[in-house]
């Protein structure tokens, strides 16, 4: 069982459309999901049956400069970069 991350407009708005460029040098950002074990419990409200649960968390690694970045970072840092 896994969980869902809500996105705001403007993660869904840079996951969908922009170019995924890192904010330092430019490079090609290669994205990766990292899963994050968060216990046992019920999946849903109508489900009966007990499981793992685990949260998805998509990343975003630079190789040019060694950094990672979070979906809501690059999002924030476009939005700034852009009313600027």
């Amino acid at each position: 069982m896994s969980i869902g991350k809500e996105w705001t407009p403007s993660e869904l708005r840079y996951k969908l459309f922009r170019k995924k460029l890192c904010p330092r040098c430019r490079g090609r950002l290669k994205h990766h999901t990292v899963r994050t074990y968060m216990g046992r419990g019920f999946g849903t409200p109508q489900s009966a049956k007990i499981s793992d649960m685990y949260l998805y968390v998509d990343w975003y690694y630079c190789e040019v400069c060694d950094q990672d970045y979070s979906i809501s970072e690059l999002a924030t840092l476009d939005r700034k970069g852009n009313d600027g």
